[in-house]
This record gives structure tokens, sequence and C-alpha cells, in this order.
């Protein structure tokens, strides 16, 4: 029976992945929780100002890729809670995304954010990205997108958030902003929990 829940839930996760809309992946995890009981995550993401509307030849949108994990395992582990795809542009700016049911979350989680300029996705992306965690982190902190392409190939790094110790009930409000060739971007998230 449990066999068959999983293989329910794969079709319906590669069903959702094969649309060409917008797309929410949500994972529940299984893990006790060091500091109160969290059950649901979520986060809003508002566009302020988009990577790619510098010229009249950009795209005016971005495709942007949430990936937010449970990076608070002892044994340092790192796990997907939720991911999803969608597109902003100046006029559709604002996005909302959770996942339910984090039965015992371990307490600590990463926020990736990236803006997709290649046809990887989702879950090849969160594959890249778990792969050189460690290493993109910290390429990422010193030189910013400069040469982030060896990790997570022509897509790059909005911004990366960490959240130390999630608790119930908590609000975090945070920008991702920046100028990566020549394009100005500014993005405000807000984090919750429940």
């Amino acid at each position: 029976m449990r066999m068959y829940y999983k293989l329910v839930l794969f079709l319906a996760f590669v069903l959702l992945l094969s649309c060409k809309s917008a797309s929410v992946i949500q994972h529940a995890v299984n893990a006790e929780g060091a500091s109160g009981k969290v059950d649901s995550v979520f986060l809003e993401i508002r566009a302020l100002d988009l990577t790619e509307d510098m010229s009249p030849l950009s795209s005016q949108n971005d495709e942007i890729v949430m990936l937010v994990y449970d990076t608070g395992s002892s044994a340092g582990e790192i796990m997907l809670l939720l991911g999803g795809s969608f597109t902003v542009t100046k006029e559709n700016n604002l996005r909302s995304i959770a996942a339910g049911n984090l039965t015992d979350f371990a307490g600590e989680l990463t926020i990736v954010m990236l803006e997709r300029d290649t046809d990887h996705s989702v879950e090849q992306l969160d594959e890249m990205v778990r792969l050189h965690f460690g290493d993109l982190l910290k390429h990422y902190q010193r030189n910013g997108n400069f040469g982030i392409e060896k990790f997570i190939d022509d897509n790059d790094i909005v911004g990366i958030k960490t959240i130390a110790s999630v608790q119930p009930n908590m609000t975090v409000n945070f920008d991702f902003k920046g100028i990566f060739k020549l394009d100005k971007y500014h993005y405000k998230l807000i984090f919750s929990t429940r």
C-alpha cells in the first residue's frame, strides 16, 4: 500500500512538472524538530525590479525557481521541503508557495532563488544545487554569479537565505537585490510558519 502511495505521488509530481504554467512541488518531511512543531511553511515573493528588464531586447520576465531546503539535520543531509517554478513580469509580480504536513521539521532551512535561463526542470536544478550545496554557497558568497555556471549551468542565483532557527508562528522579511550583467534586480520575500 505504501509503495502504491509513493507511485501515485510520483506520477502526480511528473504531471505537475510537465505543465508549462507555474508549478509548485510540496514534500512532507519526517525528522524531529528541535525548537517546537512547525506544521507549514509559506513563502511570498514580490518582484520590485526584474533581473531581465534593462533593455527592450530583454525578455521582460524572470523565470524563477524557488528551492527551500531543510538544512538542520545533524547528519548534514539536505532535503528539499518545497520547490516551485513560475514566471514573474512587471504586471504579474507576486507569487506565494507553501508546504504543509511538515510533521517534524529539523529547524533550519535555506532558501535558494534562481533565475532560470536553461530548459532544466526544477528536479534537475534541485539535483545540481544539492550536489554542490556547500561549494555553491561559498562560491556565491565570494563571487556572486561570476563563475556560477560550473555548478548550475547558465542559470543565475537571485539570492540565498538561511534561517537558522525556524520556530512556529514566525515571520521573516528579507530582500534579494543586486546588479548582474548591468541589470539591477530587487525581490522582497516574506517567510512565515504555522
